[in-house]
């Protein structure tokens, strides 16, 4: 029997829901997404590892506040193989910090949302019941990639089934080339793909660097706050300088290794 409730006009227009609860305030609620867009190389992944390590442990992180107690986090990662995914959770964790398992990660390329990889994901999802699930990123994930439709459309149906669960959904996607036909257009016309990668995210967020391939200088980015349809709290227009810290370490090998976080200036 369908545990899916029917309600008549009236019982509805007469239900009081709960007020949406903050995840990562304010870019995330339950049942809410975001879309994290930027160039290549401008630390979209770094920031979110680093932001899932925090929020895993109950921490607070640059200028976003946590839910107070510890988030379970699923991060499926198609970019990056494990051995590179954990020399990042090396480098990201705070220092005196240790980690949990609150923060599950899946780092596999090649995953793809075919009717296959989204039965996997549901499994995941059904298994391990986290508070986030982030896909990291929709180029790869999308079967035909981001401008493909039909393959947008089975990633929306995704997204929204797991947001049915009360479950936040952060993804990464790329901005479009910069060439002299685009290079005044806002930000969210420079997400790469079709129009349904902007139009069902109520947080969209843009990551521009402002300093590239730079050397004895530390790296700055600006993310920007594009878009809530969560009328509560509009933060369109805000923006915040982040800077990327590195810092090279020896860790008991030979060969030097780096040390990267971010910090808010």
């Amino acid at each position: 029997m369908s545990t899916i409730p029917v309600y008549t006009a009236k019982e509805l227009v007469n239900k009081v829901f709960p007020k949406p609860q903050w995840l990562i305030k304010p870019l995330l609620q339950r049942g809410g997404d975001w879309l994290l867009a930027g160039d290549p190389d401008a630390f979209k992944s770094l920031f979110l590892v680093q932001m899932c390590i925090h929020a895993s442990l109950g921490l607070d992180y640059l200028f976003l506040k946590m839910l107070p107690e510890p988030l379970r986090i699923l991060y499926i990662n198609v970019d990056d193989n494990p051995r590179l995914v954990q020399k990042r959770l090396r480098s990201l964790t705070p220092k005196g910090q240790t980690l949990n398992d609150n923060f599950m990660l899946v780092c596999q390329p090649g995953i793809k949302f075919d009717q296959a990889g989204q039965e996997l994901v549901k499994s995941w999802v059904i298994d391990y019941t986290p508070d986030i699930v982030i896909f990291d990123h929709l180029t790869e994930l999308v079967p035909g990639g981001t401008s493909d439709h039909r393959g947008m459309q089975d990633y929306n149906n995704l997204q929204k089934w797991i947001c049915s669960q009360d479950i936040g959904v952060p993804s990464i996607a790329h901005l479009n080339r910069t060439s002299k036909d685009n290079e005044h257009a806002s930000l969210l016309r420079m997400i790469g793909g079709c129009n349904s990668i902007i139009s069902n995210h109520s947080v969209i967020t843009g990551h521009i660097s402002q300093e590239k391939n730079i050397q004895f200088k530390h790296d700055r980015f600006e993310m920007h706050m594009l878009r809530n349809k969560n009328k509560e709290e509009k933060v369109e227009g805000e923006k915040h300088m982040i800077e990327v810290v590195r810092i090279d370490m020896d860790v008991e090998t030979d060969d030097p290794w780096v040390q990267t976080f971010l910090r808010e200036i």
